[in-house]
């Protein structure tokens, strides 16, 4: 019973880990394009953009956010990846 028990424990582990990979891959994938904003007699308002090379204008800051917002999802993944891989390790000892 204790050995199915550290299997699923691993299991859970492993793929928990596997989706940690996947989101943080993701948050190095993601940019936020950015848009422009008037005031209320017209004038644009400036900003700050980057060009990657591809033609589109980046908002790095909120592409740091979206970013940041991807790389909590992975903590959490890889947090739950651990904690599962321990409690499958004190049972099999």
């Amino acid at each position: 019973m204790i050995e199915k028990i550290a299997l699923a424990l691993n299991v859970l582990s492993a793929i928990s880990a596997f989706i940690a990979a996947g989101l943080w891959f993701w948050s190095t994938r993601v940019t936020v394009e950015y848009r422009g904003s008037e005031t209320a007699n017209g004038w644009t308002l400036s900003g700050l953009t980057v060009d990657y090379g591809d033609g589109k204008e980046i908002d790095p800051f909120v592409t740091g956010l979206a970013q940041a917002r991807w790389n909590r999802w992975a903590a959490f993944a890889a947090g739950f990846a651990a904690l599962t891989q321990g409690f499958a390790t004190l049972l099999h000892h």
